[in-house]
């Protein structure tokens, strides 16, 4: 009684205080008044607290929006600490909850001035007195007696979880609503009570369900929370009205119940009213037929097939861009087949097909809990006799599957694609190797598989350049950055759904019979080539997947691999030909045939192993270097995979294949290379062998190099010239790689010398050069038998054979350096210059190659109207005054200097202030560079005089500008460096006259007169930051 009196001392002011007038002041010491008293306490009292409460909520028409979230704010912390134990005050508080938001004229509309606060304390307040209330107090509630009261609360928090904005309010609004048709626990495990709550929510499934899927869809930026609690919602409701345990099988209920309550289909803008009961009809007719509706078998069958259509409206979220939403759909997926999989037969394709997609989720959260579903499904499936084995639903959802999938994917919708190839992979995996291998048995199973399999892996070809391209690969390179992505699908260009056609290919070798599989696409291979891609492609994926694992699968293979070898397949028409009708489609076509090809045959060597395949290699090694000298790039970084991949099977690498394998290769060569005309492609294999062989090669190969150099000299041979130089080309560079020595650099630091040592020099130097003859025009030309007069008449005998191959390779290709083909003068030089770097220790050989050299190599400079041309020229004639030195000296001087210096003038004027990026496109400008960077070594190799490279220094000394493009400016610049490590005294003479640092030099000693240098400052300021660098470097 002490108790009682003090809790009625701390109640008294603070509730009438409320009473009196509901502010934050009061509503505060309301609360903490209540968090300080025990809850039994408060129990007795509840009737007391609520009154003023309720006194103000039912006058909320007065108050403004504030005041009345104050009382819902109270209201639910009273709620908190007390049992709601009577039907009446739970009804109380109810209606005055939800009234709240409503209309006052029209009640069964919402207010349109209720506030978003007071909408949030609305749904705590319900779901609060929901949790609050006793079991016995909710069994009396969830009755058709009170049908209107719940009907209106769930119409309240459907119509604002549908149209408010706010993410915290339409969550809160779904969970009251989750708390008011009791689905918030999983499994209620009260029957009779379950049963009551099914019995009239049954009344309001179409609009709770219609509503969730206008939720779960509304939009793909709508948060995820949202859409999970909406999935949550359709799960559980569905699972509870649809459970195949709770069923009223009263037939004499079944009048017309199904025309009275009507589930039509359901889209995302459905009208909820089309799915309620018609209420203007009689009041007394409409609560008769509520009191007599129920689950009787037709109203089960009835609903059953109009939820077909909202379970694959939700099946739609499969693809949910948040993984807790995808998890969430397999949970309510689980549900509604734990609890209702025979009252729901017509959506368990669906539910199923959510499973299955979902069990090859990228997360594991969401395939693992899919995986669990799918077991538990199959294992309940085994216990009841009335519903479909998993396997036999599977089994007709495959077939209807693949029935439709051609469509699909020839259609546009590409996650449509990606969901029906996921759930065609999970359906093999639910089906497993003991049913797979039955319905392949199945011709009509077997043929829609194939076609709809087909489909999937069209190649798309149209984006495949028919481009030709002349130059040397690097095998390392282009196997280090090759990847698949070469293969675009024409109707999956999807990553993951490429992904799921290689994963459905390598199930299908997993679970079916592989030699009869393969047989089946052999027949489709060879009987048409409209599908010979795709089926190529295929077989590709069914040798990567796995090992050989009997003899039956590798004569399939073998048998595969006879097929791939038809010649027919490897000469397809390449280039597109008018006279021979080939069109570019075609010729597209042929070029990713052949890399399919290549790459199945290296797929197929790790499939059967390195024993099983050695004999094959001989019929496969051949084709696959033609490939991999492809002047197609795609052809050829295919081949150069598949060399690489066969090599590594066997333990080494290409160059280690091809030299194991020299004799074999050496001899088909030189059988292609008698009708080379015949067999054009027989020199990019030839090309491909020096390039990945050793020196230990060269015996075989040297019978190789003589039989072209023969074809060279054939008139009847000129179409093939060009490709002939590519095959000389590629000799030389290898030479050079086998054996080759790199020349040391030339130093760029000159050695401190004492000025007294050097001013003697300098005197003696010039006492010399007085005492010889200055005219130029006395040289006379060097007879040929002058230049070879120091030559031994008898050569060595012991004389490498490789370089005899060079010297007969290096005069072979002289007589095409005068062609009117720009391609086949640029090889030519770039074999000459390759070609005497290998003579560099044999002077005997080198010397008579650049006199025979010199006359057509003068020519390219006197005709520079080609720079592309001159920069090549220019480049041998380096290599060679590094070589040769002083032997080309004079030659030198009178037929090339004359012509560099200018063209180097006469490009001046053209470079000043080009630095946009068209002029450093342009052969010109590259031109410039190449001489300014190269005439510097050039000049000291020869050992030009004081004169020459005064000459030169003032030929490139306006590339010192600050007008010229930058790179010139530094080529310039290095030029003027490398020359003063020789010339420093001149250079620096030179540069003073340009721009002179200070405009007097004096000296310490009176023998030495001071000098005075004119002032060019003004003129020369352009000069100045480059010249003043130097300068401060010398």
């Amino acid at each position: 009684k002490i108790a009682i009196e003090e809790t009625f001392i701390k109640l008294k002011p603070v509730c009438d205080q409320i009473a009196i007038s509901p502010t934050v002041k009061s509503a505060t010491e309301l609360k903490s008044v209540l968090e300080t008293l025990p809850s039994e306490r408060l129990q007795q009292f509840v009737h007391y607290i609520l009154v003023p409460i309720f006194l103000h909520l039912a006058n909320s028409n007065k108050y403004k929006s504030d005041s009345i979230c104050i009382l819902l704010d109270c209201l639910c912390t009273v709620l908190k600490r007390i049992d709601i134990k009577e039907i009446t005050l739970f009804l109380k508080v109810f209606v005055l909850v939800f009234s709240q938001v409503l209309d006052e004229k029209e009640s069964n509309k919402l207010s349109s001035s209720s506030s978003e606060e007071l909408k949030l304390g609305v749904m705590k307040c319900a779901a609060i007195l929901i949790k609050r209330s006793d079991p016995k107090v909710l069994s009396e509630f969830y009755t058709r007696q009170y049908y209107g009261k719940l009907s209106m609360s769930v119409y309240t928090c459907t119509r604002i979880a549908l149209n408010e904005e706010s993410i915290h309010l339409k969550g809160e609004t779904l969970r009251t609503l989750i708390y008011l048709i009791q689905v918030h626990n999983e499994s209620l495990n009260n029957y009779e009570f379950r049963h009551k709550v099914a019995n009239i929510v049954m009344l309001m499934l179409p609009g709770i369900v219609s509503h969730s899927l206008a939720i779960a869809t509304a939009t793909d930026i709508q948060n995820h929370k949202i859409t999970l609690l909406a999935v949550r919602l359709w799960g559980r409701v569905v699972g509870l009205v649809m459970e195949d345990d709770i069923q009223d099988d009263d037939d004499v209920r079944k009048e017309n119940a199904t025309k009275k309550f009507s589930l039509v289909k359901v889209t995302i803008n459905s009208n909820p009213r089309e799915f309620s009961i018609d209420w203007s009809s009689d009041q007394t007719k409409t609560k008769d037929r509520i009191q007599r509706m129920s689950r009787s078998s037709s109203w089960i069958e009835y609903s059953n097939n109009q939820l077909m259509p909202v379970t694959k409206a939700f099946a739609g979220l499969q693809y949910h861009q948040h993984w807790k939403v995808r998890l969430e759909l397999v949970n309510a997926a689980h549900h509604i087949l734990t609890y209702a999989p025979k009252n729901m037969c017509l959506s368990l394709p669906s539910l199923i097909e959510i499973l299955i997609i979902l069990s090859q989720d990228e997360q594991p959260d969401v395939s693992a809990t899919s995986l669990v579903a799918i077991k538990l499904f199959s294992e309940n499936c085994e216990l009841k006799s009335d519903v479909k084995n998993l396997v036999e639903i599977v089994e007709d959802s495959l077939y209807e599957l693949i029935t439709k999938l051609p469509r699909i994917l020839y259609g546009v919708d590409l996650t449509m694609k990606e969901r029906q190839l996921s759930l065609l992979s999970g359906y093999l995996d639910i089906l497993g190797r003991a049913h797979v291998d039955t319905l392949l048995s199945s011709a009509q199973h077997l043929n829609r598989l194939l076609s709809s399999l087909f489909i999937a892996a069209a190649v798309d070809c149209s984006s495949v350049t028919l481009l030709e391209e002349i130059s040397l690969r690097n095998l390392e390179d282009e196997i280090s950055c090759s990847q698949n992505g070469w293969r675009k699908f024409k109707w999956c260009n999807t990553q993951k759904s490429q992904h799921r056609i290689e994963q459905i290919c390598r199930k299908l070798v997993k679970y079916s019979n592989l030699p009869l599989f393969i047989h089946y696409l052999m027949d489709n291979f060879n009987t048409g080539k409209t599908y010979r891609k795709e089926i190529t492609l295929i077989f590709n994926y069914i040798f990567t997947s796995a090992n050989a694992s009997n003899n039956d699968e590798i004569e399939a293979a073998l048998s595969v691999f006879n097929s791939l070898m038809d010649q027919n397949l490897w000469n397809l028409p390449l280039g597109v030909s008018i006279d021979g009708g080939v069109a570019k489609e075609e010729a597209q076509n042929n070029i990713v045939q052949v890399c399919l090809l290549t790459e199945a045959v290296s797929s197929l060597a790790s499939f059967v192993g390195s024993d099983v395949f050695s004999p094959l290699l001989l019929r496969c090694l051949y084709p696959l270097l033609e490939c991999a000298g492809s002047p197609h790039h795609m052809i050829a970084t295919r081949g150069l995979k598949s060399v690489n991949c066969i090599a590594e099977l066997y333990g080494g690498g290409v160059g280690e294949l091809v030299s194991n394998n020299a004799d074999y290769l050496s001899h088909h060569v030189l059988l292609n290379l008698r009708h080379a005309h015949r067999n054009p492609r027989v020199l990019s294999v030839l090309s491909v062998i020096m390039k990945h062989s050793t020196f230990s090669v060269l015996p075989s190969l040297h019978e190789i190099i003589n039989d072209v150099l023969v074809q060279c000299c054939d008139s009847f041979q000129n179409i093939n010239a060009g490709a002939f130089l590519q095959v000389f080309h590629t000799f030389v560079l290898c030479l050079n790689n086998w054996c080759g020595e790199s020349d040391a650099p030339r130093g760029t630091v000159k050695e401190e010398i004492n000025i007294v040592e050097e001013l003697l020099d300098y005197q003696k130097t010039k006492q010399e050069a007085e005492q010889l003859t200055d005219d130029e025009s006395e040289v006379k030309d060097i007879s040929e038998q002058e230049i070879f007069s120091g030559v031994h008449d008898s050569k060595d005998k012991n004389l490498s054979s490789h370089i005899k191959l060079t010297v007969q390779i290096l005069n072979t290709s002289l007589h095409f350096l005068p062609s009117k083909d720009q391609t086949r003068q640029i090889v030519v030089l770039q074999i000459l210059e390759n070609g005497v770097l290998l003579l560099r220790k044999w002077t005997d050989e080198l010397l008579p190659i650049v006199h025979k050299i010199w006359s057509p190599l003068a020519q390219r400079f006197k005709n520079c109207d080609n720079h592309l041309i001159m920069q090549r020229a220019f480049s041998l004639l380096k290599t060679l005054g590094r070589l040769s030195r002083e032997f080309i000296r004079v030659r030198t001087l009178r037929d090339v200097l004359p012509c560099l210096l200018d063209v180097l003038k006469r490009t001046t004027k053209d470079s000043l202030k080009s630095e946009s990026d068209a002029y450093k496109m342009s052969q010109k400008y590259k031109l410039q560079l190449c001489i300014l960077n190269g005439i510097g070594e050039l000049s000291l190799d020869m050992g030009l005089s004081e004169k020459e490279i005064d000459m030169i220094l003032e030929t490139i000394s306006p590339y010192l500008s600050n007008r010229q493009p930058q790179t010139l400016q530094d080529a310039c610049f290095d030029t003027f460096k490398l020359m003063a490590t020789e010339f420093s005294d001149l250079v620096w003479l030179h540069l003073m006259s340009i721009c002179p640092k200070q405009l007097q030099f004096e000296t310490a000693s009176a023998v030495f007169p001071s000098y005075q240098f004119q002032d060019k400052s003004e003129q020369m300021k352009e000069y100045q930051k480059n010249v003043h660098r130097l300068l401060d470097i010398i």
